[in-house]
């Protein structure tokens, strides 16, 4: 049984090939959905088994699911070629289930194993633009970080994604232009030593504070606090 220790919010009537799941709210509780076979072309629905008490059960959903990446800003006059940042991430199937979620994207050989055993992969595969979202991460988080515009991105799909895999993305400055304030970024997810996705961005850079010119840290990490 799936525990979505991160799903949020809702997703109703999700079927396909005769299977329908649905899941129910979560809200800092455990929920396991149920499954159960339908007739092709109808839908069931169902109750969700809701077990509260995470602590007790030793369940994940008592401890903290997402770890986000400390925000650093790299203004363009601290830009060079060469320059570096990775982010790595285990793929939950909770992830691949929200992210179905939040972008509409219900095919099953995402979320149905019974589905996805069937085709070349053997198994669930992670979203193509879910493994993309994580160079986003990179960009809009270390490299160069807040206040980064998004101008273009390809993207050349190399091997699918499973459920469990560790994805490395890296982000690599390889050409620094002046016009514009815009810098080129060298894109690629890595599973082991296996290539899955590369491209290349195209972002602007934030320019300097006029306060901060004479002064300050190049890449000073932001402190967080809570709003």
């Amino acid at each position: 049984m799936l525990c979505p220790e991160d799903l949020p919010h809702r997703i109703l009537g999700t079927w396909f090939h005769g299977w329908a799941i649905e899941l129910g709210e979560q809200h800092r509780f455990c929920e396991w959905p149920l499954a159960r076979r339908t007739e092709p072309g109808r839908l069931s629905t169902f109750e969700p088994r809701i077990r509260r008490d995470c602590t007790r059960l030793k369940c994940n959903c008592a401890r903290p699911a997402v770890t986000l990446l400390p925000l650093q800003i790299f203004y363009f006059e601290d830009m060079r070629v060469g320059m570096t940042e990775t982010y790595s991430k285990v793929v939950k199937s909770s992830d691949v289930v929200g992210f179905a979620e939040i972008s509409g994207d219900r095919n099953p050989v995402h979320l149905s194993e019974h589905f996805a055993a069937k085709t070349p992969f053997g198994g669930r595969i992670a979203h193509g633009l879910y493994t993309a979202s994580l160079i986003s991460a990179v960009i809009g988080t270390r490299l160069p970080g807040p206040g980064a515009i998004y101008v273009s991105q390809t993207l050349y799909f190399k091997a699918p994604v499973k459920i469990g895999d560790t994805v490395v993305a890296t982000v690599q400055v390889t050409e620094v232009i002046e016009k514009g304030r815009r810098a080129k970024l060298l894109c690629k997810c890595s599973v082991g030593d296996t290539i899955v996705l590369e491209g290349e961005a195209v972002v602007k850079v934030p320019a300097r504070p006029a306060a901060s010119q004479h002064g300050g840290e190049t890449g000073a990490a932001i402190a967080e606090t809570e709003g």
